[in-house]
């Protein structure tokens, strides 16, 4: 079985068959492999991490594919529920838009991520858990900016289980395909993505 975990580009946000056309459920035929997708809108890295270590706690799966989030978005609290916020979507918390207007920096928010990832990582391998990481987004500008800055944490990274690396993520693998209002990709932008990983692990040699 496959674990999938990750944000709303996980779960299949705005499509109208999610199980069916969710690049989860796309790579899961192409594997021929069930999958359990945990994708969850909104959802944040510390919702990715804690769901990761709680389902790898119970049982070992084929594999898991982790589909990272904005590292802007953080985990609160409210009525015993998690809820996912980032800086534009504040949920009229007070502290949250306080938060975001005088305590939060983008720097801050990469170097959080990139501990996030290292420490993800080294679970799984202390596991012996098959893995994948993707981002939504490449980095982009950021991997020119923050590599050097960064290079104690960057050179950790077992880039072979990194799909897109550093550069693409899944809104680069989708390209130029119909999206949703809220601009989440469409069937034709998840097949893309599940095209992308499942070509990734046939290069890895996992599957023939």
């Amino acid at each position: 079985m496959i674990l999938t975990v990750g944000d709303s580009f996980t779960y299949g946000e705005e499509l109208p068959d999610r199980i069916v056309s969710a690049w989860p459920y796309v790579l899961s035929r192409l594997l021929d492999k069930p999958v359990l997708n945990l994708g969850k809108g909104g959802g944040s890295n510390q919702y990715i991490i804690r769901t990761v270590i709680e389902q790898t706690a119970k049982q070992k799966f084929d594999l898991v594919i982790v589909g990272w989030s904005d590292t802007s978005r953080i985990e609160t609290w409210t009525q015993g529920t998690p809820t996912c916020i980032n800086h534009a979507g504040r949920r009229g918390i007070p502290w949250v838009q306080d938060y975001y207007k005088h305590s939060y920096d983008e720097k801050f928010g990469f170097r959080t991520w990139f501990t996030q990832v290292l420490e993800l990582q080294q679970y799984l391998l202390s596991i012996n858990q098959p893995y994948l990481f993707v981002n939504v987004a490449g980095l982009q500008g950021h991997h020119e900016v923050y590599q050097d800055e960064f290079s104690f944490l960057w050179d950790r990274y077992r880039v072979e289980n990194y799909v897109g690396w550093p550069k693409d993520g899944m809104l680069e693998f989708q390209g130029n395909c119909p999206k949703g209002p809220g601009g989440h990709p469409l069937e034709l932008g998840h097949q893309r993505i599940a095209n992308q990983i499942y070509e990734h692990i046939r290069h890895l040699g996992w599957i023939s």
